[in-house]
Parts: structure tokens; C-alpha cells; sequence
């Protein structure tokens, strides 16, 4: 089946990797002065706790910036450092025990995530060059007019940055706070959407000025407010998601002399998508072998579902919290199935949850120091890059992915106690002759054949088995 279609436009694309548009690299004024208002130190415990972790993380950024030139954390290991600088904010109690503050746990968890640079996407940014915006006339549809108010928004106003999304994600706080936050961002958002809309209808005046005159006498087209203030609000909001699809006619697809190889070949792989293929690997084919080891060691075959069922309040309160899920209740406790009960039923999420609340392991949901390679900072690590990787797919920088897959190789080494299997050997074989990620990538690349990419998704199959459920 072919599809043949001039174009079709999408506003609203709903990708399933968009980060928040929070601009903590480029915070506007209201969000400065926002920030600015509220003193940490001032603060009764109470306050403490509850201050939005967007706040947290904004005002530790710019003491980070006084000390380093300026500049954000930018690598792995900087990020590290950052997190452990904001840990240092948490405050203790007079034994000198760190109290339960959980928003700055969400800050620490969130610094990947948020320094991620506020940046035009590529496909924006290839609309903002394609000819239909730069050549508005009568025939040009609402789309194109769209695009050319936001890229002249872009060029202005924005400084590189498109509108501002308006939105900020749940976290712990009072409402009084998250409510003054929303409209922070809501009241920037609203302003770079007037701006919009101005020049909207300055280029439908400019169109409506163009038009030839019509020998018929017939009235000329009224422009004037023809795209509606909602439709631009809408279209401000999902600016960074806009996409455009063209196909090519019968005869163009029957024409060899037309097909576009270059296109072809970018589409076959990317070295992002490299790097998130190999970090899915080792979660799968590495980590979660290591931790059913632990987990058997653990938990007797024979002896689990007695286990189980002797835990059964820890696990409904786990089930009531919703960290364990109804699919989960009934694998735990299915008293029609007679076999014994092993860590061949569970997936890496499920066997971590039980090893951290039945067997006490002191798995944390942070990344330990790269000098603890205790049992649990391992199991620790295991969890955290799980989160990390199922949850951040297209957030995540390269260096950020190729460290994750490096540690959990270590992780994995220490954790096993029986070699791995030959074909779990050629796998990591086949991945260790690769210094980096970045000559895979080459040697990906420099064949130019499209059988190479089978075989690499061949190798990495597994990870069509990989379930990244909610933690």
C-alpha cells in the first residue's frame, strides 16, 4: 500500500520522549524573580520541604554558575557533582540524620532531565527553512502562516527559543507555591503567545495587501482574524512538535532517478539511537541477569511464595502506593499454579522491589559514589540507570548513555557469581572490542548496508522483551 499525499501538517504530535519546557538554562524574568523571593534559609521546616523543586534546582544552579565560570554542569560527571551539591540543602535533624525532604530528592532525580539545553529542534527548525515559509501568499495554508509568526518570534523576541510551553510537571509542594509557579510560567507563556498573534495578523494584513485585484468586481478576501486566538495558543504550545509529511507521486515512486538515497541512508541509524539500543541491552541482557542471580540467592524457588505470603502487609502496602500494580498481585500470589515461584517470572523492576523491601537490601533510588561498589550501591546503580534510560529516552545525553552502559557492564561483573553464558559472551565480546560507542557508530555507518543494521538489531532483539514499567 502507498500513501500519496502533496502535505499533511500535525500540530499536535504527541511525542512520547518530550522533556519539560522549564528554561532553567534561559529563565525569563518573572521565573528569576520569582526564584529570587523565596530564601531557603529563612524558611521554617515545613516551608523547606515544600518549596517546588524547579526552585531548588534554579537557585543551586546559580551558585554552581558562580563557581565555574557561568557555565551549567554539562558532563556525566559534573551532573554528579551538582546532585551532591544539592543534596548538601537538605537539612538534619538535631542527631544530625538528614530529614525526609522529599522535594529535593525530586530535584536531585530531575537534574538530568532539566539542565537538558533549551534548543530548536531540527525539524522546526528545517520548517522555519522550508520554502512554504519564507513564500506566504493568498494560497498558503494556516500552517505556514503559523510558522512564519513563530519563526520571526524565534529570530526576535525568543533569542533562538520558541514560545514558552506554559506547563510545569506534579511535584511535592504546597499549593500556595505551585499554584504561584503554574502562573509564572502560564503568565510568560501567555506573553510570548500575544507576541505571536501580533504578527499573525500583521501577515494576514500583508497577504490581504497583495491579492490582485479582481476584474469581476467581486469583494476581496477579508483576512483579517482569519486563524482564531485559540488556534494560535495551541499552536505556540506545541511549536517544538511540529511535523510535515510529504510523499512522492505514483509516477515519482515507479522513477528510480528520483528516489532521494541520501535520505535513505540517514534513516537507517543514528548514533543516538545506537547508544539507546546498547543501554537498553545492558539493562536487559546484562544488569537483569546480575540481579536475578542476587535474587534466587535470596529467595529459595522453594521457599518464595512462603515468603510471599508471609510479607503479604509490606506488599499491600506497596500495592496500595502503587508500586506494584495489579498484574504484579496477581503473578505474586497466583495460588492456582503449583511450580515453584522463581526470579524467571519477575522483570528487573519487580525482582528490585522485592530485594529493597522483603530482603532489606538498602537499594536508593539516587546513584551511589563511584567508590562504593558495595552490593547494594550495585543494586542501587542497577535501578537507578533502569529509571533513568526507560523513563528518558531522548533526554539523555550520549555521554550519559555510553556511561550508563559502562557501569552496568562493572556492575554486572561483580554481581554474578557464574560466568555468563557463550552466546552472553560474544554479545559483551561483540560490544567490548568497540572502545566507544562512537566507533560502533562508524563502522555502523561505514558500511552502508542495510543487512549490518539487521544483524545489530538482531543481536540486541532481547530488548523487545524489556518492559519499562512505572516505578
Amino acid at each position: 500500500m502507498r500513501i500519496v499525499i502533496k502535505e499533511h501538517t500535525v500540530i499536535e504530535s504527541h511525542p512520547d520522549s518530550a522533556h519539560e519546557d522549564l528554561r532553567l538554562d534561559h529563565p525569563f524574568p518573572r521565573l528569576v524573580e520569582y526564584c529570587n523571593s523565596l530564601d531557603l534559609e529563612s524558611m521554617d521546616q515545613k516551608e523547606h520541604s515544600h518549596t517546588p523543586w524547579i526552585v531548588i534546582v534554579y537557585k543551586y544552579l546559580q551558585k554552581w554558575k558562580e563557581s565555574h565560570d557561568g557555565n551549567a554542569p554539562k558532563n556525566y560527571k559534573e551532573k554528579l557533582l551538582f546532585k551532591e551539591f544539592i543534596k548538601q540543602g537538605i537539612r538534619s535533624n538535631k542527631e544530625g540524620f538528614p530529614l525526609d525532604e522529599e522535594n529535593f530528592d525530586e530535584a536531585v532525580k530531575s537534574v538530568n532531565t532539566a539542565l537538558v539545553p533549551s534548543s530548536m529542534p531540527s525539524v522546526v527548525r528545517k520548517l522555519f527553512e522550508d520554502p512554504c515559509c519564507s513564500n506566504l501568499d493568498a494560497e498558503s495554508s494556516s500552517f505556514w502562516i503559523l510558522v512564519r509568526a513563530v519563526k520571526e518570534f524565534v529570530d526576535n523576541e525568543g533569542k533562538d527559543l520558541l514560545p514558552l510551553r506554559g506547563t510545569i510537571p506534579d511535584m511535592t509542594a504546597d499549593s500556595t507555591r505551585y499554584i504561584q509557579l503554574q502562573h509564572v510560567y502560564h503568565g510568560q507563556a501567555d506573553d510570548d503567545v500575544a507576541v505571536v498573534t501580533e504578527k499573525v495578523r500583521k501577515i494576514e494584513q500583508s497577504i490581504a495587501k497583495e491579492e490582485p485585484v479582481d476584474t469581476l468586481n467581486m469583494p476581496p478576501p477579508n483576512y483579517d482574524n482569519c486563524i482564531s486566538d485559540h488556534d494560535i495558543k495551541l499552536f505556540c504550545k506545541n511549536a517544538a512538535f511540529l511535523r510535515i509529511f510529504r510523499s512522492r507521486s505514483l509516477a515519482e515512486e515507479y522513477n528510480n532517478k528520483t528516489a532521494n538515497l541520501q535520505e535513505i541512508d540517514e534513516l537507517l541509524i543514528k548514533t543516538e539511537d545506537i547508544h539507546y539500543l546498547l543501554s537498553v541491552h545492558a539493562i536487559s541482557n546484562i544488569a537483569t541477569p546480575a540481579v536475578r542471580d542476587v535474587f534466587d540467592k535470596e529467595f529459595s524457588p522453594h521457599t518464595l511464595r512462603k515468603t510471599l505470603q508471609m510479607n503479604m502487609g509490606t506488599l499491600h502496602n506497596l500495592k496500595r502506593q502503587k508500586h506494584i500494580n495489579l498484574e504484579d498481585w496477581k503473578l505474586l500470589f497466583d495460588n492456582r499454579k503449583s511450580s515453584p515461584l522463581n526470579s524467571a517470572h519477575f522483570d528487573l523492576r519487580l525482582m528490585v522491589l522485592l530485594l529493597r523491601n522483603i530482603a532489606s537490601f538498602d537499594i536508593v533510588n539516587s546513584l551511589p559514589e563511584p567508590t562504593n561498589k558495595s552490593k547494594d550501591a550495585d543494586l542501587s546503580r542497577i535501578h537507578y540507570y533502569r529509571n533513568l534510560i526507560a523513563h528518558n529516552h531522548g533526554r539523555m545525553s550520549n555521554e550519559d548513555l555510553v556511561q550508563s552502559v559502562k557501569d552496568l557492564m562493572e556492575v554486572a561483573k561483580r554481581l554474578r557469581s557464574m560466568p555468563m553464558n557463550s552466546s552472553s559472551v560474544e554479545k559483551q565480546l561483540w560490544i567490548d572490542q568497540f572502545d566507544s560507542p562512537d566507533k560502533l557508530t562508524q563502522a555502523v555507518k561505514g558500511t552502508r548496508k542495510p543487512r549490518y543494521v539487521i544483524v545489530l538489531l538482531s543481536i540486541l532483539y532481547p530488548i523487545r522483551k524489556c518492559q519499562f514499567p512505572s516505578v
